[in-house]
């Protein structure tokens, strides 16, 4: 684009989209962009859609820029009248304003655009099937045409260039690009020359020095987020370049750019001052030359580490020697911005602020605030010891300071109001300052504690003693803030005060600050913050409570601080406070003061701190206390309260000193006044909906059989609960721990009395079926299935709701991510109604078990043999027709996998001895029949495309695999029932058809012999066959998902419980071959029965075995 701009006025009705998009020109990509920035909304999304389909087009990029740098606008007003004119909903004359506002909003989108295509397009990427890849000359092109932001007057246009140079950086700096802040140095370098030499104002030359400042505190910010270790090395070695140049450059720049001495003292000094040329960018300038070096002083953790002033090559500590100089600026800023608003101040009122003294007070604000983020910085590094360089406990101190200066005024805002951004302006110390304050003391006191450097200063026990006194009895005090959103809505409140925002709040960050202060500061013993916090505790217990707002507000500070686990007493010392101040202070009413709901709430939420710490007699005393706050009581209690008190009420059920006969009195109380805050209430947010059903779901799984009287009442209260609005699904997954909890607490109620948990089922349906919908299963999908699983071992009897669950199995079987759970869910289902789940859903259940099988380098793949196996035991243990669920294995392609990818793949030892045992169980299963090898046939014709020959290829491999396996197995129960399954393969081989078999027949005696002497070793021993079987728990392997080993409790379940599903698992074991069948005596029967159909070649495989053999095996069997 030539610099005199575009000669051809886009057409705003000249857009028609092709099916082909041609690649744009300027004057097209104008006509474009001119649409995108309408405010017809259609149009613009029209145009939108169309740019992106540009953006297969290389050369795209390069013209975006070309339109976004260019200052000559070719827009005239008749074109925006004729935009206009076909809307209704724009009247009013064009002005010159008109067409220059557009002209920059098409500069910005166009700017924009190419911020985004950077981000999509800098690396090759591949988009509906075609590769989208910008060339390295396009490239080259691109980061030489960004520079023009150097000198871009328009905000807009400049700050996205700036982000799409941090970007390229990241990718390109320092092997494509590595002149990039070589160039940047030397555009700042000569700027700032020519502004020092200079005797007028040179407003370009200011302009570019900003601009610079702007992309390289913009691209150093970028690169320092990289972590790994080529990324930090570079950040080294640009401050080792860099900041030799920045660092006195900034120095000079910022006592250039602030006022003299002599200009504070009088308001006449002042106003030149603030009517000099072009103030405001420069004091921005000097906040960006100030955040550049920081970046690379915070990034260079060589000289963070070191207390030397050089290196061993005479090279300065650049990250030391910007410390040195700051102390003076920050103190220096810190007067000229408080002597700047007491100026304007008397020159106009505050509502009235112009924009030049409003931009001049943003721009010291943020400048005052840096020199903060630069401390905080060097101190938070890893391995840094900022903090012991000299000076740094005099920083550390005039921050204190800060605190201890701020008004009561300055500390009534907090981050959670809306606070007029002028007010926030004109205080002498700003929120954001004082946060700063706190948390530079509590990160300094911290290191210095770890490196036993604490100064002297701070070992004082008088200065200590101040500073607990300032943190907790001013700092930590509630603000009128605090108090006037609580009174407008307790709930919002409270949940904000569980986030805790110590870093942008003064209350949160003076607890954190007190917290560490009690660990580091010295004293006769360690405990002397915590003895004093204690002394202030036991001195608001002698008379009457202050009844002030100021008095209960002091009360609340010294309960946090004596909550944040600073006490020095045991725990009966602790318990005996709770009982004997804090439960009558919560049950005092007065009728002049709803203040004290302040403390209430305060008390609920240090039991929940000291819950711990309550020995079992005082128990019931707090039982009492908070199933009382439990309770809506107008002016004793609100929202926040009873959020307090159920959180509390949790955390007391969930230790381990509780008791459930101690708990007897409150069971009806807790639970009912629990239900009707979380449904009966006002409560909106889903955080304290999921405070609630923790809360219950703590209590159910505690009080065990006594919440049979109110299973039902519970029961009603999840419709409520779960139609709630929860697009985030923040409640959700406790309202079906909540549930889980409901369904697990019916095995604990007498058999003939279960008749509420069958009717949970209905409520499993609708959630279950809810949590696995597309928009729901990513957030609840896991939960929903664990409720589904625990249901169905709870259940003695298949319901319908549970039975027509079934439907939506198939589709999680093949799911990587819910694959594990959808096993156990089809093996807990068969176990309990194994005929009518095949008749209905084998075919699918089977057909996808098939498609998983079939990948057997599948992480997941022992957990679809695991179920398929207890899934045929449930089969046979039922009576269920064994020719019709042989026929879904065959139809459904099961079979076929299974034996295909034992035979099929390699290097898979572990995994293919599941199969062989799955594999031998089916044989045994179908023994005395010829089904078993029918399937086989069907399989090896699918497998080598023909049966002729079958013996060779499928048969015998099979046969010898299975061999193969039992050494490798490590379960007694599988090489059992592996060798059952070999005495069953030649109990029905048939000589005609697969005489190949019979060959294997010595393989076969051999791996019986082996077994059964370890049979008779093992027959003392203390394994245990018949022990029962866990659902889906193959051997722990670093290949394998974390779905192996997921959810410890419910194993531990398995292994203790007393549900019906562990009764079905149990019946199971105990019919199980494994347990019912002698090996010897089947071993036998095969004989017997191939000797008899096996003819001569049966005969044949014994002859070729050794005689002395045949005698040690034949003994065996007759033992």
């Amino acid at each position: 684009m030539a610099q005199s701009g575009p000669t051809i006025v886009p057409n705003p009705s000249a857009l028609k989209r092709q099916g082909q998009v041609p690649e744009p020109t300027i004057e097209s990509l104008l006509q474009i962009l001119f649409q995108a920035t309408s405010p017809d909304p259609s149009v613009l999304a029209s145009a939108s859609e169309h740019l992106s389909d540009l953006e297969t087009h290389s050369s795209l990029w390069l013209r975006l820029l070309d339109i976004a740098f260019e200052r000559n606008n070719p827009l005239e007003p008749g074109l925006l009248e004729r935009e206009r004119g076909s809307m209704t909903n724009f009247n009013g004359p064009i002005t010159a304003e008109d067409v220059a506002k557009r002209w920059s909003a098409i500069r910005t989108v166009a700017t924009i655009r190419f911020k985004n295509g950077i981000d999509k397009y800098w690396r090759s990427r591949v988009m509906n099937r075609v590769t989208i890849t910008i060339s390295q000359d396009v490239k080259s092109q691109l980061r030489q045409a960004l520079f023009r932001c150097l000198d871009e007057p328009d905000r807009g246009v400049a700050l996205q260039a700036s982000v799409s140079i941090a970007r390229i950086a990241r990718n390109d700096f320092p092997n494509s690009w590595p002149t990039l802040f070589d160039s940047l140095q030397t555009a700042m370098i000569e700027a700032h020359g020519r502004i020092t030499n200079s005797t007028q104002e040179a407003e370009v030359d200011r302009l570019t020095l900003l601009r610079a400042a702007d992309v390289c505190a913009r691209t150093l910010k970028e690169l320092n987020t990289v972590r790994i270790l080529a990324g930090k090395i570079r950040m080294t070695e640009l401050s080792q370049q860099l900041l030799p140049t920045l660092v006195p450059m900034f120095q000079q720049y910022f006592t250039e750019t602030l006022p003299t001495n002599d200009m504070l003292q009088s308001p006449e000094g002042l106003s030149r001052w603030s009517q000099s040329p072009n103030l405001s960018m420069r004091i921005r300038t000097s906040h960006l030359l100030l955040k550049s070096v920081s970046h690379l002083a915070i990034a260079d953790a060589g000289t963070l580490s070191k207390n030397a002033q050089t290196y061993a090559d005479n090279r300065p500590n650049y990250a030391r020697e910007l410390f040195k100089i700051t102390p003076g600026m920050l103190q220096f800023i810190r007067d000229v911005r408080w002597t700047f608003i007491q100026f304007v101040q008397q020159q106009q009122n505050q509502q009235s602020l112009s924009s030049d003294h409003q931009a001049i007070l943003t721009g010291l604000q943020k400048h005052l605030l840096s020199f903060g983020k630069l401390y905080s910085g060097l101190a938070g590094r890893e391995r840094s010891k900022a903090v012991t360089w000299q000076g740094w406990d005099e920083v550390v101190l005039w921050y204190w300071q800060q605190a201890i200066e701020a008004s009561p005024e300055e500390l009534t805002t907090t981050s959670k109001s809306d606070v007029s951004g002028d007010v926030a302006l004109f205080q002498q110390h700003p929120t954001k300052l004082l946060v700063q304050a706190l948390t530079l003391l509590k990160t300094s006191m911290e290191d210095w504690r770890k490196t036993d450097t604490l100064p002297a200063t701070f070992k004082d026990e008088n200065m200590i003693s101040n500073m607990v006194d300032i943190l907790v009895e001013k700092l930590m005090l509630l603000s009128t803030d605090d108090l006037q959103i609580w009174e407008a809505d307790a709930e919002d409140w409270s949940i904000a005060e569980e986030a805790e925002t110590y870093n942008t709040d003064v209350r949160p960050a003076a607890e954190r600050a007190l917290m560490v202060l009690a660990k580091a500061a010295p004293s006769r013993d360690s405990r002397f913050v915590s003895e004093l916090l204690w002394q202030k505790f036991e001195n608001l217990g002698q008379g009457g409570p202050d009844m002030s707002l100021q008095g209960i507000l002091r009360r609340d500070a010294i309960y946090a601080a004596v909550g944040r686990e600073l006490y020095p007493h045991s725990d009966e010392y602790i318990s005996e406070a709770i009982v004997t101040r804090l439960v009558g202070e919560a049950s005092l009413t007065f009728s002049d003061s709803s203040s004290w709901i302040i403390i209430r709430r305060r008390i609920a939420w240090l039991i929940w701190e000291w819950s711990e710490h309550v020995i079992s007699t005082h128990r019931p005393v707090i039982y009492d206390l908070l199933v009382s706050l439990l309770q809506d009581v107008p002016g004793k209690t609100d929202a926040a309260v009873r959020l307090a008190a159920a959180r509390s009420l949790s955390a007391m059920a969930d230790a381990l000193e509780f008791d459930s006969d101690a708990f007897q009195p409150y069971i009806d109380a807790s639970l009912s006044r629990l239900a009707t805050l979380a449904a009966g209430s006002e409560l909106h947010e889903m955080d304290s909906i999921k405070t609630c059903t923790n809360a219950m779901s703590i209590l159910i799984e505690r009080l065990g059989a006594r919440i049979a009287q109110h299973l039902q009442q519970l029961a009603t209260l999840v419709p409520q609960l779960w139609t709630l609005d929860d697009p985030e699904c923040k409640a959700r997954p406790s309202i079906i721990v909540f549930v889980s909890k409901l369904v697990r607490s019916v095995e604990l109620i007498p058999h003939g009395s279960q008749g509420a948990g069958t009717s949970l089922h209905g409520i499993v349906e609708v959630i279950v079926r809810q949590s696995l919908m597309q928009d729901n299963i990513s957030m609840l999908g896991k939960d929903a299935l664990e409720l589904w699983i625990r249901t169905l071992r709870s259940s003695s009897q298949m319901t319908d709701s549970l039975f027509r669950l079934l439907d939506i199995l198939p589709s999680l079987l093949d799911q990587p991510d819910y694959c594990p759970e959808a096993c156990r869910v089809a093996q807990e289902s068969t176990l309990m109604a194994a005929e009518a789940v095949i008749a209905k859903y084998g075919a699918g259940l089977f057909e996808s078990f098939a498609k998983v099988v079939g990948d057997p380098q599948s992480p997941l793949i022992l957990h679809p043999i695991s179920s398929l196996d207890i899934i045929v035991q449930a089969l046979h243990a039922q009576g269920v027709d064994t020719m019709a669920w042989a026929t879904l294995l065959d139809r459904s392609g099961l079979f076929y996998t299974l034996l295909g990818s034992l035979l099929k793949v390699e290097d898979a030892t572990v995994v293919k001895g599941y199969f062989v045992a799955l594999l031998a169980r089916l044989a045994f299963i179908m023994d005395n029949t010829s089904i078993f090898m029918e399937l086989v046939r069907s399989a090896a014709g699918r497998l080598e495309g023909t049966t002729a020959n079958i013996g060779n290829t499928v048969v015998k491999p099979m046969a010898e695999e299975w061999c193969a396996r039992v050494e490798n197995m490590a379960s007694s129960r599988k090489r059992k029932i592996t060798c059952l399954g070999l005495a069953a393969l030649l109990s029905n081989a048939d000589p005609q058809r697969e005489p190949e078999l019979f060959t294997v027949l010595p393989a076969m005696i051999g791996i019986w012999m082996d077994i059964m002497g370890d049979m008779r070793q093992d027959a003392g021993s203390s394994e245990d066959i018949g022990a029962p079987v866990l659902p889906n728990a193959p051997p722990s392997s670093p290949t394998l998902t974390r779905s192996f080993s997921q959810a410890p409790d419910l194993l531990h379940d398995w292994l203790q419980e007393t549900s019906p599903g562990r009764a079905r698992l149990t019946e199971l074991n105990r019919l199980d071959p494994v347990n019912t069948v002698k090996l010897t005596t089947c071993i036998s029967d095969a004989m017997r029965r191939a000797q008899g159909h096996g003819g001569a070649v049966f005969q044949n495989s014994l002859a070729s075995m050794d005689s002395l053999v045949m005698e040690i095996f034949q003994k065996d069997l007759n033992q």
